[in-house]
């Protein structure tokens, strides 16, 4: 009898110890089943939103990556909550939500830094440049660009770095620093070569064209604009090749050589009409009515330059966005950035 109730006695205090020693153990457990499994969702949630943005459903893509940041946040996975506003940002941006992009991508650039994630960082910093220069904030930009570039040269990332030279150049040509922008434009050029990027190549090239037509070196221009229209040709790449002959015949009007200009402009004119790009379509109309107006037919010029305003009036309602609560600094930059794109005879290159 003694014995069974020391038998008795041994279990049941056997059984308080163990639920004395560790009452969150069940807790624990499910806890950590609950926050896998939110994980779980978010990543479907994320993936399910880059299907969406793939397809242009850009609301609904949205709207999952909404959900998937709440989930990240919550179970404070920064890693992937950066990943969902990096993607929230590009999103917004696309959307012409900018207040929302600017945010999401400063937050994202913050997580980045804070988890010491050089790649991500240089992501963002390029993102942020790339909003900047949106709106005509060059010098912003051209601030956040240098930081992309700098970073994209420590993790040696080639495909990165002519990302951030390329832009650099546009950036400051379009504060007419000329010499600035061929430097960077050369650099961008002889990484295309070395990873043989043929279209970057051919954009590398062009850009060059651009940048020493601003400066008036002519026989510079022709050489590189010629030796983008080759390559073009050669990979089949209309656009570019549509641009590389709207340059040209910018520059043989330039030249007064008014013949070769007109040729030049309306083949580039038939490539961009054909794939829908109205913006060196406007410009195409633009510069064939310039030459027919310096060639003295007046009533030529009107009928392009007619086009050029039906096919610049389609552009801005693409781009028309809603500026409510946009900072009012921003609002005339953007406003005067998209005008200045059309009254300006630099702009007129592509």
């Amino acid at each position: 009898m003694a014995s069974r109730f020391y038998s008795l006695a041994f279990v049941l205090i056997t059984g308080i110890w163990v639920l004395v020693s560790s009452p969150d153990l069940p807790f624990v457990t499910a806890q950590a089943q609950t926050t896998q499994e939110r994980k779980t969702e978010a990543d479907r949630l994320l993936n399910l939103a880059n299907q969406q943005y793939n397809t242009r459903k850009l609301e609904a893509a949205l709207q999952l990556w909404q959900q998937a940041l709440t989930i990240y946040q919550e179970i404070k996975d920064r890693r992937d909550e950066g990943i969902a506003l990096r993607k929230l940002g590009r999103c917004s941006f696309d959307l012409h939500q900018y207040n929302q992009a600017l945010d999401y991508g400063l937050q994202a650039l913050a997580i980045a830094r804070e988890t010491k994630d050089r790649q991500s960082e240089e992501t963002e910093l390029s993102f942020l440049g790339l909003y900047y220069a949106t709106f005509g904030k060059y010098e912003k930009a051209i601030d956040y660009r240098m930081q992309a570039l700098a970073i994209a040269r420590e993790i040696k990332n080639h495909h990165r770095e002519i990302v951030s030279l390329y832009y650099l150049g546009y950036e400051y040509e379009k504060i007419r620093k000329y010499e600035k922008a061929i430097d960077y434009g050369l650099q961008y050029l002889a990484i295309a070569r070395e990873i043989k990027d043929q279209k970057a190549e051919v954009e590398g090239i062009k850009n060059l064209g651009r940048y020493y037509l601003a400066l008036r070196q002519y026989d510079k221009t022709l050489d590189y604009e010629l030796q983008a229209l080759a390559i073009a040709r050669e990979i089949k790449d209309r656009n570019e090749e549509g641009r590389a002959l709207g340059n040209l015949s910018w520059v043989y009007g330039d030249l007064h050589q008014y013949d070769k200009a007109l040729d030049y402009g309306l083949q580039s004119l038939v490539i961009m009409r054909e794939l829908k790009n109205l913006d060196v379509e406007a410009l195409g109309f633009a510069n064939i009515g310039s030459l027919m107006e310096r060639e003295k037919n007046p009533e030529l010029a009107i009928v392009f330059y007619k086009q050029s305003i039906i096919a610049r009036e389609s552009l801005r309602k693409d781009r028309d966005i809603n500026f409510s609560n946009l900072d009012q600094d921003l609002q005339n930059s953007y406003k005067k950035n998209f005008s200045d794109s059309y009254s300006s005879r630099q702009s007129t290159t592509n």
